[in-house]
């Protein structure tokens, strides 16, 4: 492979990748954002989750007619719960990694919240993407506000003193 062929490969596959990264409604860094928002929401213990029981899984299975003993769907159930700590433990820090190690926690992570929410087993509420650069956004704006209600008090001052100055005594 000649130094050029091998130069617009790589391009390419570049331009694929960063295709196949646009084809979700979540950027990267929304879904850090909603991962970061509910682990500290889960460590304030303003949600809990409910994880599958063995009984549950069992029942699961049943359903999709696979059979499951009592002491798989045990390991099953442990095996999430552990699972799900060890990648929290990643991405709190706790726990030392790669970058992506980190990323792969992320990604688990999210799919996560998205399936224990739709199975409705998060109770509690935890605020969705960056909360912090809506918040400094909203500062932002009131205080433009506040420099326009300034300057019309500052106004509205200034005139009632001239309007007041011409009047003629009593």
């Amino acid at each position: 492979m000649t130094k050029e062929t091998k130069q617009t490969s790589e391009k390419n596959e570049k331009e694929n990748s960063e295709i196949e990264k646009l084809r979700t409604i979540f950027t990267e860094e929304e879904i850090r954002s909603t991962v970061k928002a509910f682990v500290l929401a889960l460590l304030r213990g303003k949600i809990s989750i409910n994880f599958p029981t063995r009984n549950a899984l069992m029942e699961e299975a049943k359903k999709r007619n696979e059979k499951m003993d009592y002491g798989e769907a045990t390991d099953k159930e442990i095996h999430g719960k552990v699972e799900f700590r060890n990648n929290i433990e990643i991405i709190s820090g706790s726990e030392s990694s790669t970058e992506s190690e980190l990323n792969q926690a992320m990604n688990y992570v999210f799919n996560k919240i998205l399936t224990f929410r739709s199975a409705l087993r998060i109770e509690g509420t935890f605020l969705e993407f960056d909360i912090e650069k809506k918040l400094d956004d909203l500062e932002l704006r009131l205080s433009a506000t506040n420099n326009v209600i300034e300057e019309f008090v500052k106004w509205y001052t200034e005139s009632e003193k001239g309007f007041h100055g011409n009047l003629p005594p009593e």
